[in-house]
């Protein structure tokens, strides 16, 4: 197995109730020193002194290891640790490292500390002792998320428990993660926010649900898919259509979805005139009648999905009476979407 084992430096402390606690220092890193299987207790303990340039002969240290329930780095156990201060126990920690697969030394010194220089440490840890550090990633609230290794490798999210306690600590914890919340909640974040996955199930814009409470905040921030989805929603299952124009009244540089939406909106509230150039925009943007078919029909299954009982389009396959309306003039046989006269609009009523 790797040789290489992890160096923790802090006190250990007996709580009330027999509770040990192993508390790292805030100064000093961990590091990483070599103990191979003929090494004896002298020249683990030299080693370790001189990664840390500790004097020994002005500095007390003592060395200790913690093994019930595995090789995570528990913080807080009833099991008290044990010294390693002669053959016997060193040889004790060999094996049942071995047996396990990986486990980590404690280093306390006396309380003259000023001894030890803060430096960094010496190689890249392994996966086995990198378990106090992966540990900072879940701490006692959950989270679960990759850590990346001093050595660059992502170890992936097999956190193991993790009970550090100290109020410092996690209050850092919790100002880096409310930071994070405050950058992604961010009005020109949330602007430029990518909501394909959501325009591809827009059903689940639901009132009460923890996604639209996030789709309100796009809104706000004038995301334009964000925005485009809640209009559907005010118009189709609210019957706020002012509303519904007006959420896509500024929107710069309008997708065709949006055009089309507002045409309908504006037939919807009878005003012949500006649906057609609402209509005729659209129909500069799409080029084609092929294109006007094809976005017709997005915009129809969103409705569909967003509210399918209030839903009162007249709908066949792929065409879409509201751009090919049915004739009820003879003389506007030849009125279609691309040559649309006031009369006809008016029979592109919801």
């Amino acid at each position: 197995m790797d040789k290489s084992v992890m160096m923790l430096v802090g006190k250990w402390k007996c709580l009330e109730g027999g509770m040990w606690r192993f508390r790292m220092s805030e100064r000093y890193f961990a590091k990483c020193v070599d103990v191979e299987d003929e090494d004896k207790f002298d020249a683990v303990e030299d080693k370790i002194a001189n990664v840390y340039g500790i004097d020994k002969k002005k500095t007390k240290m003592e060395l200790s290891f913690w093994y019930e329930g595995g090789d995570a780095v528990f913080t807080q156990q009833k099991m008290p640790p044990v010294s390693v201060d002669s053959e016997s126990s060193l040889t004790k920690f060999k094996k049942i490292r071995l047996e396990k697969g990986g486990m980590n030394m404690y280093v306390s010194v006396d309380e003259d500390e000023d001894d030890l220089p803060e430096r960094g440490g010496q190689s890249e840890l392994s996966a086995y002792d990198e378990n106090v550090l992966r540990a900072v990633a879940i701490a006692e609230t959950g989270h679960r998320g990759s850590f990346q290794a001093m050595g660059g490798q992502d170890l992936g999210s097999h956190c193991l428990p993790y009970t550090y306690e100290e109020v410092d600590f996690l209050a850092e914890v919790d100002e880096i993660e409310q930071a994070g919340m405050r950058l992604a909640l961010d009005p020109s974040v949330l602007r430029e926010t990518s909501l394909a996955l959501l325009e591809s199930h827009p059903q689940n814009i639901s009132i009460g649900s923890p996604i639209h409470l996030f789709v309100l905040r796009c809104v706000k921030a004038r995301n334009p898919v964000a925005c485009y989805l809640e209009s559907i929603r005010l118009a189709a299952v609210e019957g706020l259509i002012k509303e519904a124009m007006d959420m896509l009244g500024d929107i710069p540089d309008p997708s065709p979805k949006i055009l089309f939406t507002k045409g309908l909106y504006l037939v919807s509230v009878n005003r012949p005139m500006d649906a057609i150039n609402a209509m005729n925009q659209f129909k500069h943007e799409v080029v084609s009648s092929r294109n006007a078919d094809r976005v017709a029909t997005l915009v129809m299954t969103d409705i569909k999905k967003i509210a399918p009982d209030q839903l009162r389009f007249t709908w066949t396959g792929y065409t879409c009476y509201l751009i090919h309306p049915p004739r009820r003039y003879s003389e506007c046989s030849k009125c279609n979407f691309w040559n649309p006269c006031p009369l006809c609009v008016n029979w592109w009523v919801l």
